[in-house]
């Protein structure tokens, strides 16, 4: 499959967000345009970045609370990896507890 293609079945894809990686390297991005990619409502949005730790702490600017694509993108692996070293630390304490 050419990488138009996978770019286009990975599009269509339920639950396959694209836009955020697709946007120029530095474009902001305010609550309602994260709630429009995320399909989710402004207010969960900022629930997610003030008490959910979901997303990265946002900047204000005249008055509005910002991110950029590349912030959100980062946050986003942080989380992955956390996620990982976690799985892998489950899994070294199952390895050791089952060789007992």
């Amino acid at each position: 499959m050419a990488s138009d293609e996978l770019v286009m079945a990975a599009a269509t894809h339920k639950g396959v967000i694209m836009e955020l990686g697709a946007l120029p390297p530095g474009t902001l991005l305010t609550v309602e345009s994260l709630a429009s990619i995320f399909k989710r409502s402004p207010d969960t949005i900022m629930r997610a970045a003030n008490q959910e730790g979901w997303l990265p702490a946002p900047a204000r600017m005249f008055g509005h609370a910002i991110w950029t694509n590349d912030q959100i993108l980062a946050h986003v692996r942080e989380l992955l990896e956390a996620a990982a070293d976690e799985q892998n630390e489950k899994a070294r304490k199952i390895r050791r507890l089952a060789s007992s």
